[in-house]
C-alpha cells in the first residue's frame, strides 16, 4: 500500500482510512515515526514498551539493551529488504 498526504500550514497530516486501519489506530492513538539505517522512515502504531514486557521471555544469558537494539535493527532491515526485493 502507498499513500500520499499533504502537510498543512500547522505541520499536520491526516492519515487515510486504509492507513489507519492497517496500523490499527484510531483518533487519540500515538504512532512512532522511525528512521531505518537505510534512511527510510517507517510509521508504526505505538505499542507496549520493552519494560512492560520484562520477564515474559526467559533466555539462557543476559541480554543487553545494545543486543536488543541490534536485533531489532537487523530484523527491521531484513523485513525492509524482503519488501523491496
Amino acid at each position: 500500500m502507498s499513500s500520499t498526504v499533504r502537510i498543512t500550514s500547522k505541520n499536520q497530516i491526516t492519515l487515510p482510512p486504509e492507513v489507519r486501519h492497517g496500523l490499527g489506530v484510531t483518533a487519540g492513538d500515538e504512532i512512532d515515526i522511525i528512521e531505518t539505517s537505510a534512511g527510510v522512515f517507517e510509521v508504526r502504531a505505538r505499542r507496549e514498551n520493552f519494560s512492560a514486557l520484562r520477564g515474559m521471555v526467559k533466555l539462557d544469558r543476559h541480554v543487553s539493551v545494545d543486543d536488543l537494539d541490534r536485533w531489532v535493527a537487523e530484523a527491521r532491515d531484513a523485513a525492509y529488504q524482503d519488501e523491496t526485493s
